[in-house]
């Protein structure tokens, strides 16, 4: 019988195969790390930027006294209810040629419940503003006309939204 003399793998090649792995590993955790520090950025970026004029939190009850006629629309740009609804409402702002009608409020970076406090103080309404987003408020001449919007049991859908718009005829040039 003659042996088969077997081929030994020098051990480097499996230093090098286990910092290949080793490399792998790390690259994929880094890119996992920046791809959700990315996706963190892009949902402070709301998805109507750049559709409908947009004031901030402190500026929303100069607006109400400087303008006769306002719509606001509140909502938090960090919230996947809110940016799933602005997607929508994104295209029906441009189908309707609203983008001039409707003032979007980023309330981000606010104690909701202070807000929402503060705000149903000022502005009493037999229905009250809640936390609930995202959310639509009518005013006349600093007098809430109406509020719509969700609840966490009910979302408010684009329907309901486009329906609300009829009614009180947003963008018709009566204002």
């Amino acid at each position: 019988m003659i042996k088969k003399k077997q081929k030994s793998i020098p051990t480097k090649n499996y230093i090098i195969l286990a910092c290949l792995f080793v490399g792998t590993i790390f690259l994929l955790l880094f890119i996992t790390e920046k791809y959700e520090a990315y996706k963190e950025y892009e949902k402070q970026t709301p998805v109507i930027r750049n559709t409908l004029p947009e004031i901030g939190y402190t500026e929303v009850d100069h607006y109400i006294t400087e303008n006769p006629y306002v719509v606001l629309y509140m909502c938090t740009a960090s919230d996947d209810v809110c940016r799933n609804f602005e997607e929508d409402l994104k295209k029906v702002v441009l189908k309707d040629g609203l983008s001039n009608n409707i003032t979007y409020v980023n309330l981000s970076d606010v104690d909701s419940n202070q807000f929402v406090d503060e705000f149903n103080n000022k502005y009493p309404y037999k229905k009250a503003l809640t936390t609930s987003y995202p959310a639509f408020v009518i005013l006349r001449d600093t007098e809430v006309v109406d509020i719509l919007q969700g609840s966490s049991e009910k979302p408010l859908t684009i329907s309901k939204a486009e329906a609300f718009f009829e009614y009180y005829e947003v963008g018709e040039e009566n204002e």
